[in-house]
């Protein structure tokens, strides 16, 4: 005797809108729903399927967390379509396996789940281990912990403190500063008190000055449990600060200009510049680009802005928009603050700049502002200089960063000048 079964392709021959849509799928915001047959909505989750057998009135659903757009594709997948999901979606086409109680779609998401290790699916693979699995691989805690910082924020506030307790734990934790670590705990921490317990992963004694202060201004004292009091009060010891420097802890390069008034030679190019020895654009260790040299003074190139005890300065083409730009090449910089030095030869009134943005950018097409500054007169005036602190994006990291005006200079022309300028943040090499 033969066996004989047929398969599901029928289903795309069936016209959905025909039937009777009787069944509400509710996701998070009410205003967002979902309406099938019921007999589809059996077919998709087991869950409903039993409900149905207690009380077959049951018409409506609730699918916490979960995202709309995903139910959509697994419909249209019913329907005999074509559906790609990206390694970010994922997550969401997990959590919506799991509350419709569907071990196929767990299944599917299971087997994407054998691909390498990436930051950017690592959180997926320790979400459908958090969620679905009796405990979570030390192999991805471990590649999480050593590759955190590669994390996107809004992956990493998917997991439960539990995980990022696992993580944040691990011996061969690579992060840039203690600060770093600092800033991404308080930025959970924003979001829910409860994230609160991550801090005792910080090492206080080597946070910068700012940072402890955030700290005590914003931590309520209820918050602070045996774990980060042992944490802080290491700070009274020696054992407060710890020499991580043998070690994989920190894996970038922070530099800072101390204090709004300091000289600039902590900047990240003057550090490049003493590491090669020597004029860093000419050895190519970075590229030095810009909208266009002044045509009637063609030596004020954009080097000049490499070596600030120097009279020479860079000086662009009377136009609008001008920029000078850097390419870090096979680096990548967060910054933090900068630095601008004006011209050294005339006072005011003179090609001094009063209107300008930096921006930075990971492939010198789409650039995402850093801080605009308009109306500016503090570098109005010979061998003026100033700190300005970053005002937008911060903590993203760029191969490419640019200074363009918005509008004119003190002299009413649109000539970029200026005789130096630096970065301050992180420096990825």
């Amino acid at each position: 005797m033969m066996s004989f079964s047929l398969s599901l392709n029928g289903l795309k021959n069936v016209n959905f809108s025909l039937h009777e849509k009787d069944f509400t799928f509710i996701f998070d915001n009410e205003n967002h729903t979902y309406q099938i047959n019921s007999l589809l909505a059996e077919f998709l989750s087991p869950k409903i399927s039993s409900l149905h057998k207690v009380d077959s009135s049951i018409d409506t659903f609730y699918l916490p967390n979960c995202n709309i757009s995903s139910f959509s594709k697994i419909m249209d997948l019913l329907q005999g379509k074509s559906v790609f999901f990206q390694p970010k979606e994922l997550s969401d086409f997990l959590n919506l396996g799991i509350c419709l109680g569907n071990n196929e779609i767990i299944q599917y998401v299971n087997d994407q789940m054998d691909s390498e290790n990436t930051p950017l699916n690592i959180v997926d693979k320790l979400l459908f281990e958090e969620n679905y699995l009796s405990n979570v691989s030390k192999n991805l805690i471990r590649f999480a912990a050593s590759n955190i910082c590669e994390v996107p924020f809004d992956h990493i506030q998917k997991l439960s403190i539990s995980t990022l307790s696992l993580i944040f734990r691990q011996e061969c934790l690579s992060i840039y500063t203690e600060d770093w670590l600092f800033n991404l705990i308080f930025d959970l921490f924003q979001i829910n008190q409860d994230y609160s317990e991550l801090f005792q992963y910080v090492i206080f004694g080597n946070l910068k000055k700012e940072s402890l202060q955030r700290f005590i201004t914003v931590m309520p004292f209820e918050k602070v449990n045996i774990f980060i009091w042992s944490a802080i009060s290491s700070l009274l010891t020696d054992a407060g600060i710890k020499d991580c420097s043998q070690s994989n802890r920190y894996r970038g390069q922070y530099f800072d200009c101390l204090d709004e008034n300091m000289n600039k030679s902590y900047g990240i190019l003057a550090y490049l510049t003493k590491k090669y020895n020597g004029n860093i654009h000419q050895l190519k260790v970075i590229n030095l680009t810009s909208s266009g040299v002044n045509p009637n003074m063609p030596n004020r190139v954009e080097e000049n802005i490499l070596d600030s005890s120097s009279p020479k300065y860079f000086q662009s083409s009377d136009t609008e928009n001008s920029w000078i730009g850097v390419d870090f090449i096979d680096r990548k910089v967060s910054l933090e603050k900068y630095f601008i030095q004006s011209r050294p030869d005339f006072d005011r009134g003179s090609d001094h700049l009063c209107h300008w943005i930096l921006e930075g950018s990971d492939n010198n097409l789409l650039w995402s502002p850093l801080d605009m500054r308009d109306d500016n007169e503090i570098l109005n005036g010979a061998n003026k200089f100033a700190v300005f602190r970053i005002s937008q994006n911060k903590g993203k990291f760029f191969r490419f960063l640019r200074l363009r005006i918005t509008g004119p200079t003190a002299s009413g022309y649109n000539n970029l000048t200026i005789s130096s300028l630096e970065f301050y943040g992180y420096l990825r090499e």
